[in-house]
């Protein structure tokens, strides 16, 4: 199901079956995406503005030339703060790049680092977004602490504690620190995957443009709901649970307080793919990474950088210890075997 993995409007809209959904017909399709949408509740923010960009574009319907043309001369006519990086991942079909330059000025022109009110057909959700290099802590009404790493995204039902403690780590990476509470499980749901404690500390790491996630355990115990193993993965103090994009898991030993420096400003890698790495480099220094070597993206490093660290450092010691090179260009770096 890799619907379950699709966290930005783009995703959608690259996904003709939805298209076809947005136009009313075929039935088959109209009918998969209204019952998706009914199991996936927290998915309806971004649900709602894929609906609201095909509308805008079109792009299935007047023809990609048509689309394009109409769509740029709105682009024209309007004042661009500067966009949200989003090309970490290549796109190959027309439509999808389509979709990359709108969903770009529609991200653009929304606040980050703010809170506000999800509207959806189901429950209603607080938002709360980590902008570009911004760690945020938000303590919630049960007094569970959760740490938002750069560019991360979390939904909080406006009636949270109330009857239930569900929450959505929509995009990016979190660290839970969670009040125990016997009678009230403590749930979290990211990439369709659902991961349920009383009371313990966690780590998730589930940025769009990297390949899977990562759910580690630092304190107490949580259970997995992942949708693909016959029954909840349950793990223990230093156990990382790595679920692929291909939907394969598997459950490792790990040092886990490695995975939660990042609250601290630090940057660690551990056996991580130079193509992950692009990505939360990506979030952290707002950059660009476009790689002009594929075979290079899944080189794999570990390194760890103190607070505050460059951006130029980083990947002078990055370079050091692979034959890759770096050649950053303003805010893109193209990256190539030497």
């Amino acid at each position: 199901m890799k619907e379950q993995f699709y966290a930005l409007p783009e995703d959608f809209l690259s996904d003709i079956s939805f298209c076809n959904y947005c136009k009313g017909a075929p039935e088959k399709d109209v009918r998969y995406w209204t019952n998706w949408l009914k199991t996936h509740p927290e998915m309806a923010h971004i649900f709602r503005e894929a609906e609201q960009l095909y509308k805008m574009i079109g792009v299935y319907d007047e023809g990609y030339q048509q689309a394009f043309g109409r769509f740029s001369n709105e682009i024209h006519t309007t004042i661009q703060p500067k966009r949200r990086r989003l090309n970490v991942r290549s796109t190959a079909a027309a439509a999808t790049v389509l979709a990359l330059v709108s969903v770009s000025l529609y991200y653009s022109l929304r606040p980050t680092g703010t809170t506000a009110i999800a509207q959806t057909s189901g429950p209603l959700y607080d938002t709360i977004d980590a902008g570009i290099g911004q760690v945020r802590s938000i303590l919630l009404a049960d007094s569970t602490t959760v740490v938002l790493n750069s560019q991360s995204r979390l939904l909080v039902p406006t009636d949270y504690n109330k009857h239930e403690r569900k929450i959505v780590l929509a995009e990016g990476e979190a660290f839970f620190d969670v009040t125990h509470h016997a009678n009230h499980p403590f749930t979290v749901k990211s990439k369709g995957v659902e991961t349920r404690v009383l009371g313990t500390s966690f780590n998730i790491q589930a940025y769009t443009e990297k390949e899977g996630m990562h759910i580690t355990l630092l304190t107490g115990s949580v259970s997995v709901h992942t949708g693909i193993a016959p029954q909840p993965i349950l793990l223990k103090p230093d156990e990382q649970l790595t679920i692929t994009a291909d939907r394969t898991y598997a459950v490792q030993k790990v040092s886990a307080a490695r995975y939660s420096k990042w609250i601290n400003g630090e940057l660690n890698f551990y056996e991580e793919s130079l193509q992950d790495i692009a990505a939360i480099l990506s979030s952290r220094y707002d950059v660009s990474f476009v790689f002009t070597d594929n075979h290079c993206r899944k080189e794999l490093f570990t390194a760890s950088f103190d607070k505050n660290v460059p951006l130029k450092k980083v990947l002078e010691l990055l370079s050091i210890s692979r034959n890759i090179h770096f050649v950053q260009k303003g805010d893109t770096v193209l990256i190539n075997m030497r």
